[in-house]
């Protein structure tokens, strides 16, 4: 298609792989940071920290064009990007996407260590996502770097007269709305575990690329920091770079997107090392 312009790159200028099953392979140069995390293992382990997933999707089975038109096997609104996200958060094909995984899972182990702690396990540095949710996990959503962590949850005070504020001193009473109550839980919920991020993280050597997915991974490498202080043994993370829905140019819209991929993934894994937990963290 002339609009889309030419998909391939010659085969000179790819890195250069070899995967254990003994075919050769290339990465996009544009993931040169990445290509040393494939190819050579860290000193005293076995294999290389980088691996790859291949021929993963949203398919719960094999589909021809005749079992897509029928409807047979065919995932939910499998044309639709937004619903695609929203499979991929969530592990489900079906319509009915009210919790993701990661909320899941933190259902699932919250007690397993039988550590209790009042700051959730699953945090979002890329805004509410529907991986985080789960049916009792709590979520928070923090933001990025360069934002501070003790800021990271700042809430404007609200004006001493206005309703909110009495709310958030206990004064609900029944004729309250429940949506004004539930805007003050939530706040309240910031509040409490702002203070808990007062401590200050471990200062990292770890340069990261101040890129949307660089300083989100940073932020996420100081929450790991953080973790004994948070009480926490077990944290779950949610970051995001959109973008990837290139129409036109596509070459070139990949190579960016692909260059701030592999450089923030890169030094979130140096930043593991850093910290000592690069064998307890998985990206």
């Amino acid at each position: 298609n002339t609009k889309r312009g030419v998909l391939a790159l010659p085969s000179s200028v790819l890195l250069p792989i070899s995967p254990r099953s003994g075919s050769s392979y290339g990465l996009h140069p544009s993931l040169n940071n990445l290509q040393p995390l494939f190819t050579t293992p860290r000193a005293g382990q076995s294999y290389p920290p980088l691996a790859l997933a291949c021929n993963v999707g949203t398919l719960t089975a094999p589909l021809t064009k005749s079992m897509y038109t029928s409807g047979i096997s065919r995932p939910y609104q499998l044309f639709s990007h937004s619903d695609q996200q929203n499979q991929w958060q969530t592990g489900t094909s079906a319509a009915d996407l009210a919790m993701g995984w990661g909320g899941r899972i933190a259902d699932k182990t919250a007690d397993v260590t039988g550590t209790t702690t009042a700051f959730p396990t699953v945090c979002s540095v890329a805004g509410v996502s529907v991986f985080s949710v789960g049916a009792v996990t709590q979520p928070i959503a923090i933001a990025p770097a360069p934002t501070l962590l003790s800021s990271a949850l700042a809430l404007l005070q609200p004006d001493p007269n206005h309703r909110l504020t009495n709310i958030l001193a206990g004064d609900q009473s029944p004729s309250t709305p429940t949506l004004v109550t539930g805007a003050a839980d939530i706040t309240q919920f910031a509040v409490n575990n702002s203070q808990a991020l007062q401590s200050p993280p471990a200062v990292l050597k770890t340069a990261f690329p101040a890129t949307g997915l660089g300083n989100q991974l940073l932020q996420v490498a100081r929450m790991i920091s953080l973790a004994p202080a948070l009480g926490l043994s077990r944290q779950i993370f949610f970051c995001s770079v959109g973008g990837f829905d290139t129409h036109t140019v596509q070459l070139n819209a990949q190579k960016g997107l692909l260059q701030q991929l592999g450089d923030a993934m890169a030094a979130f894994y140096a930043a593991t090392v850093e910290l000592n937990v690069s064998s307890n963290v998985t990206s």
